[in-house]
């Protein structure tokens, strides 16, 4: 028996129309994943199972008893929830006893973490977790996908993090035009089931466009045939008997209306009941042209330090970027990796070692923090303007591509929300066509169809490109080399990313 049943479940909030017709069950014990677009309304589903918000209409069946436990994308820290098991589940995400004595100073990952030790040492039967590996990196997400593959009880999740669905849940639930779709199996299984509806889909309306297209010729063709027979009703050729002729003729052409008016009602009861055209994923595409004709060596690194303080972050580090390369720089949170992109940008200085970055070839960066953003009131055009020059035509045929639209051009920058403003500084370098690329968490704040389409427009760029992400599927998609951190140290390693993390595995 189901723990949590929806039937026909509305919500709106006027003018719009957010959740048209939501109907599903979840049974005890499944790890489901919630996906759709940034404003679908996954989060407004969350409010209405955890009894924040109430439906507009249908029907909400929650068993009895059930104990339901919701994380927040920024969640609040109380200290009254301290327990030994927090204290445990702390441990097992790779918290240190001390995190919680420095409340108010917790990165983002790290209050993450801690709220969710709090939320599972109250043992709910049901999870709700809004993007719960946001900021974490690679082995925090691996620690928390074990955990719930632990937990007895059951867990709904709303998260862009591809690599985690596929690790930890066994169906995905996709909001849609105001109504859900299920798919079982994993983010990948998802993926795949959805191309292969689409196709199923696409064929089956073609098919019924044909069968349309045929019912409509008989159509035709009965008309003009009684139409001729009318016409012949009332032009009697010599020497044939009037009355005989008339009235077989007048018999003829009522059939063949008849006929006619049947075979309407039947096109209009096919097309009542037959495919109606699939809809497409709204194309997002990111274009990046480069120049190829440039030296090979882009940057070199030799015998770097840095230290914060006393604290040393890394070390007698060297490596280089050639022109083309695609590295994911790749380490746990705190080792340094936002820091070593201000030094290549020259925004610090090193404690010693050299760096040298080709002349001409200077990096175009896009980092996570968008904090100056917040206060920019000027609309997103003048701001594009101001920035790049003229935004013409193509310009705005590329920006519309990106999925930004004539509204969003004449909105305030401070107004747009993290997704949108994300796309816009996106934009710069593709309307730049920018050469080599520093990009420090680029994925943040995208939805998953968006990251897609980056994804698969950064595989194809032939510029160089530096990545910081802790998007591990998007890593393993798009980068050939690895900047890897360890024992205080980046080195180079020359193998894509998905090499190096079977290897990892492997290890492991």
């Amino acid at each position: 028996m189901p723990i949590i049943q929806l039937s026909h479940i509305e919500k709106s909030y006027p003018p719009d129309m957010l959740l048209l017709d939501i109907n599903f069950s979840v049974e005890m014990g499944e790890k489901i994943g919630l996906v759709g677009r940034n404003g679908c309304g996954k989060s407004t589903l969350f409010s209405i199972l955890f009894g924040e918000e109430k439906e507009d209409g249908g029907t909400f069946f929650k068993k009895k008893g059930l104990s339901i436990g919701l994380l927040h994308q920024n969640p609040v820290i109380s200290e009254n929830d301290f327990s030994e098991m927090a204290y445990y589940y702390a441990s097992r995400l790779l918290l240190d006893t001390e995190v919680f004595t420095r409340i108010p100073f917790l990165s983002g990952g790290e209050k993450t973490k801690l709220a969710l030790s709090l939320l599972l040492a109250k043992e709910p039967d049901f999870l709700l977790l809004d993007e719960p590996t946001n900021h974490m990196d690679y082995e925090s997400v691996l620690a928390l996908s074990q955990l719930l593959q632990e937990f007895d009880g059951t867990a709904l999740i709303i998260s862009h993090d591809r690599y985690f669905l596929d690790e930890t849940v066994q169906k995905i639930l996709e909001i849609s035009e105001g109504v859900i779709f299920d798919y079982d199996g994993n983010y990948s299984a998802y993926r795949e089931q959805k191309a292969q509806r689409y196709q199923e889909q696409l064929h089956r309306y073609e098919s019924a466009k044909k069968e349309e297209k045929r019912i409509d010729n008989i159509i035709k063709n009965t008309r003009d045939w009684a139409q001729k027979a009318h016409r012949e009703s009332r032009e009697i050729p010599s020497g044939t008997p009037k009355m005989g002729f008339k009235e077989k003729e007048r018999v003829k052409a009522k059939k063949l209306d008849s006929r006619a008016k049947n075979t309407i009602n039947r096109l209009e009861r096919f097309k009542k009941k037959s495919e109606k055209r699939p809809a497409k994923e709204q194309a997002v595409s990111f274009t990046i042209a480069s120049d190829v004709s440039s030296g090979k060596r882009i940057a070199d690194v030799k015998n770097l330090s840095f230290s914060f303080s006393e604290e040393v972050l890394f070390e007698d580090s060297s490596f280089y970027l050639d022109r083309g390369d695609h590295v994911a720089v790749f380490g746990p949170n705190g080792c340094g990796k936002s820091t070593l992109i201000q030094l290549l940008c020259g925004e610090r200085e090193p404690d010693s070692g050299e760096i040298w970055i080709s002349p001409g070839r200077q990096a175009y960066v896009i980092l996570q923090d968008m904090q100056d953003l917040e206060n920019v009131d000027t609309d997103a055009l003048s701001y594009l303007t101001e920035r790049i020059g003229v935004v013409g035509g193509t310009e705005r045929a590329l920006l519309h591509h990106l999925g930004i639209t004539s509204k969003h051009l004449q909105t305030p920058v401070s107004s747009l929300s993290y997704g949108e403003k994300m796309k816009i500084r996106l934009s710069e370098p593709i309307l730049l066509q920018t050469e080599f690329l520093i990009l420090d968490e680029p994925t943040h704040y995208l939805d998953l169809p968006s990251r897609e389409a980056l994804e698969k427009t950064l595989k194809e760029y032939k510029g160089t490109l530096f990545l910081v992400s802790h998007d591990i599927y998007f890593l393993k998609e798009v980068c050939d080399k690895v900047l890897l951190f360890e024992n205080q140290k980046f080195r180079r390693l020359e193998c894509t990313f998905s090499e190096y993390l079977d290897v990892s595995k492997m290890e492991d």
